[in-house]
């Protein structure tokens, strides 16, 4: 890797949270470069976390397969290189799911080579990682980049469909694609517990001995991360020779699975014994790459053997996840999904950058007991302010700026929310809008903090169990809405009583549902709403307009909601924190 080469260099990697990504995001910021990401979602134990790079690169979450976001991306960066890594790299999800793994890895790749044709004033190269299965399965004993792409199987075909493509737009438009095409990759990082190397280093966490299900004997060869990366790397710094063609990397040891098991076992240091139940069938074929295009034409050559690279490798899942570790893939905080077309003067936004204005300037009048000295949604639940509760249920599916608007007992919210550290990864901005003013006019008084095409509303006052990323979704699916509110039935608060004609009671029952919805305060609105608003007016007021012109939808949600209006609700809210709240759906 030439150092000096990548300087200033604005760079995007698509999948850049994933093993080779976040390995290569590490090495091109300690080179200078400028780097953005591409990730689908958040994995809280990748290494651009675990090692501190989020605030050193620019971080975009959405889907490759949406060639608006991408564009606007590469237009918006003035990118120099692109490193396309993002897909579905996993072989069963193509025998499980073949639509899924062909709308990623084929749909995702024109997409961005088509987005790179389209900016392409400041591009210089593109590199797209492949992998050995795109050469599908041939009865030769080493594959070089003169075979064919004869991949049969889902994720194989993927591969081969990819690499045509690139060679493709190279071929017609000139775009200096280069194709890197990977033996089994490993390392730090890899959060995918079904490969061979995390998940056998996962059983000796937990003390368990390794499983093989095959019969241990198909051949292997595992490449470190670090070299792949070096690879990548090569081929973008030599830009002129590689654009148009595809370059083989593997590592020069291979072993089969057994051995790998038992030296994985080995150099953690445990004398458990694999289980070799041979009760599968091996993969189809067990492909083995010539690297010697890539030794000749780059000088590129492995550094690192297999007991080099789980030396690196296994003090890192010792760290990150721990012997008791439930290993989960990714970190407490819900994946952030996309938002696809949503910009910023052109920059594509992902959940986070959307806003969320939360109203926690009323009185509570019905909750006097505890309202005389704070706003009702700082009200106590479980030790914890009511808004707070909502707050993370937002941060939970990825939001993380807030907006508050300020009123009755404003200062209790700003002492609480300056101390509270909780929340130390939001941006929480509280806003003065007047001891009386209806909601409307709060929302109004905030118009200059929401800074993007659409943003998020609630009351404040009540929690759930809903995906809040479902109502957004539904906003998005409609086209000309304003607004998306949630609808809910929740159980009448008062007994319900039949009787006959003659006055007598038939029967007296308590918790029916009510037969109409109600708005739980779940919305969604673009900026278009606050031209229906005044400062007098409640945030509801142009509900009936905007239905009757067709731009105010509603998404129905038929699972958990309580607000709280009355002390009788609060003391309800409390004893059901006690007993596994359905709101609390993030885990820390």
């Amino acid at each position: 890797m030439d150092q000096k080469f990548w300087l200033g260099k604005r760079i995007l990697v698509t999948g850049g949270t994933g093993l080779l990504g976040s390995c290569l995001v590490g090495q091109l910021v300690g080179s200078g470069a400028e780097v953005t990401i591409l990730s689908f979602d958040r994995q809280g134990k990748s290494k651009v976390f675990t090692d501190g790079l989020e605030d050193k690169i620019n971080i975009v979450y959405g889907d490759v397969s949406d060639y608006k976001l991408v564009s606007s991306l590469l237009g918006f960066y003035k990118v120099n290189f692109i490193f396309h890594l993002a897909a579905r790299a996993v072989v069963v999800d193509g025998q499980q799911s073949p639509l899924d793994v062909f709308e990623t890895n084929i749909r995702g790749t024109w997409n961005l080579l088509e987005a790179a044709r389209s900016n392409k004033s400041s591009l210089e190269s593109i590199v797209v990682a492949s992998s050995e299965k795109s050469y599908g399965s041939q009865n030769v004993q080493f594959y070089d980049e003169n075979l064919p792409l004869l991949g049969r199987y889902p994720y194989d075909v993927s591969k081969s469909c990819a690499d045509l493509i690139g060679l493709s737009f190279f071929s017609t438009y000139s775009l200096p694609v280069a194709i890197a095409r990977f033996s089994n990759i490993f390392g730090p990082g890899d959060q995918n517990f079904s490969r061979l190397v995390p998940g056998t280093i996962q059983s000796l966490l937990k003390n368990e001995a390794p499983v093989i299900k095959s019969d241990g004997k198909s051949i292997k060869s595992l490449l470190y991360v670090k070299d792949a990366v070096e690879g990548l790397l090569l081929l973008a710094e030599n830009k002129q020779s590689s654009s148009g063609q595809a370059f083989n990397f593997a590592a020069k040891e291979t072993f089969s699975v057994k051995q790998i098991v038992e030296k994985i076992i080995s150099t953690f240091g445990s004398n458990l014994e694999p289980v070799v139940k041979a009760e599968t069938i091996s993969e189809h074929y067990t492909p083995l790459l010539s690297s010697r295009k890539a030794e000749s034409s780059l000088n590129w050559s492995p550094k690192y053997n297999l007991i080099d690279g789980l030396e690196e490798a296994i003090p890192w899942y010792r760290e990150h996840f721990g012997e008791t570790a439930s290993f989960l893939p990714g970190s407490s905080d819900y994946p952030i999904h996309p938002i696809k077309t949503t910009t910023i003067e052109g920059k594509p936004l992902s959940v986070s950058d959307l806003p969320v204005v939360l109203f926690c300037g009323g009185s509570g009048a019905r909750l006097r007991e505890e309202t005389h000295n704070k706003p009702k949604p700082m009200v106590d639940v479980g030790g914890k302010p009511l808004l707070w509760h909502v707050i993370k249920i937002y941060r939970h599916y990825g939001f993380r700026k807030f907006i508050l608007t300020l009123g009755h007992k404003g200062e209790y919210v700003k002492e609480y929310f300056s101390k509270d550290s909780s929340l130390s990864d939001c941006d929480i901005n509280m806003v003065d809008t007047g001891e009386s003013t209806p909601t409307g006019g709060r929302l109004l008084k905030c118009a200059q903090y929401i800074d993007t095409d659409l943003f998020m509303c609630n009351y404040g006052d009540g929690v759930s169990d809903l995906n809040v990323l479902d109502v957004l979704e539904s906003h998005r699916r409609q086209s000309g809405l304003v607004g998306t509110i949630t609808g809910v039935r929740v159980p009448h608060k008062w007994g319900i009583i039949s009787f006959s004609q003659d006055g007598k009671l038939k029967s007296y029952s308590k918790g029916h549902l009510m037969n109409e919805p109600i708005n739980a305060g779940f919305m969604v609105f673009s900026r278009q709403f606050l031209e229906y608003l005044d400062l007098n007016m409640m945030v509801e007021d142009p509900f009936n307009r905007l239905g009757s012109e067709g731009k105010l939808a509603v998404h129905f949600h038929n699972g958990y909601f309580f607000a709280v209006d009355t002390y009788r609700d609060l003391e309800e809210l409390n004893q059901t924190w006690e007993n596994k709240p359905p709101w609390k759906v993030w885990l820390d």
